[in-house]
Parts: structure tokens; C-alpha cells; sequence
């Protein structure tokens, strides 16, 4: 008798455990998740829906322009009151022993189905704290609906400059990185 309480009580903690396996569909951490995401399901609010516009769904649209893309294990910080979304890599960014470059992050802002701008940083963990950002923003000096890229670099020594594309794909690629 005593044996076969064992077995259940055992089968109830390992069934118990699959049990606990499965993903809630309206949570989610990384650019895939939100991605396959039941958002109707979920009662998501429409910011969640504009957030996806943005993440992966604009992919394709970054590949033809030229942006760096939105890696989908990147894990989202969520800042609702601007409509705002930092993509960050965890992976690396959580790992203090890593050294070398890497894809650090990409930072979306929108206003209503409009996308502000699409930032990705690039950062090299070395002596100098290197890094190279690529931004895709709306040209509103000029009122125009236009985007623009710029490319900016800064070290311990040198303050944020504005550089060229070649220049910072040049930089990027030290690094080892390639978009």
C-alpha cells in the first residue's frame, strides 16, 4: 500500500509538472513571443498591436531600407506612456564575462500607426566602451513624413559624433557583427 501511494504521489507531481509547462499565450518577453501572441485573445490594449507593427512585422521594411533588424530573441522593455519599446539582448548583455561586440539593443518609439524612430546601438565591451548607433527617424525639423538614417559613434574619449554609413558599417564590423 505504502508503495503504490509513492507511485501516485509521484505520477501527480511529474503529470503535475507537465501540467505547468505550458506558455500562458498572453504572456510574453521576447520580439517572438509578442509576434505569436494571441492579442485579440488576450484583450490586448491597441498599444500592444502597434507594438507588434513595429517589432518583427517591420523587418521586411528594415531589410529593404537598410536597418539593422530585430533579432527575435531580443527581450522587450515596455514604456507605455511614450509608446515606447526597448529590445534588449539579454543574452549577452546578462553575460559580465563576454567580451567583444555585440547587437546591445534596438529602442522604438511611435505616435498613433506612425513610427517616431528605430534605434539600434551596437556595443563592443572593451577599455574604450565603445558604440555605434543606427537610427531610423521621422524628419520633423523639416515637417516632412520623409525618414531619415543617421549613424552616430562614441567612446570614452570621443563624444557622440555623427558618421557615415560606411563608417559605421566599417566600426560594426570590427566588432564582429554584422546586420
Amino acid at each position: 500500500m505504502r508503495t503504490s501511494l509513492k507511485y501516485l504521489f509521484l505520477l501527480l507531481i511529474v503529470g503535475g509538472s507537465f501540467g505547468c509547462k505550458t506558455k500562458d499565450p498572453c504572456t510574453w518577453s521576447t520580439a517572438k513571443d509578442l509576434a505569436t501572441s494571441d492579442l485579440k485573445k488576450c484583450n490586448a490594449d491597441s498599444s500592444f498591436y502597434l507594438m507588434r507593427k513595429f517589432s518583427l512585422d517591420m523587418n521586411p521594411l528594415r531589410k529593404e531600407k537598410g536597418i539593422p533588424l530585430l533579432p527575435e530573441d531580443f527581450h522587450g522593455i515596455v514604456y507605455t506612456v511614450n509608446y515606447q519599446v526597448r529590445w534588449a539582448n539579454w543574452k549577452v548583455i546578462d553575460d559580465t564575462t563576454y567580451k567583444g561586440g555585440y547587437f546591445q539593443s534596438k529602442v522604438l518609439e511611435w505616435r498613433g500607426d506612425t513610427l517616431k524612430y528605430d534605434i539600434s546601438n551596437f556595443k563592443m565591451n572593451d577599455s574604450l566602451d565603445t558604440w555605434v548607433a543606427i537610427t531610423y527617424y521621422q524628419d520633423t525639423i523639416n515637417h516632412s513624413p520623409d525618414y531619415k538614417l543617421m549613424y552616430n559613434y562614441q567612446n570614452k574619449y570621443i563624444p557622440d559624433s555623427v558618421i557615415t554609413k560606411r563608417q559605421a558599417d566599417s566600426i560594426i564590423n570590427s566588432f564582429n557583427v554584422f546586420y
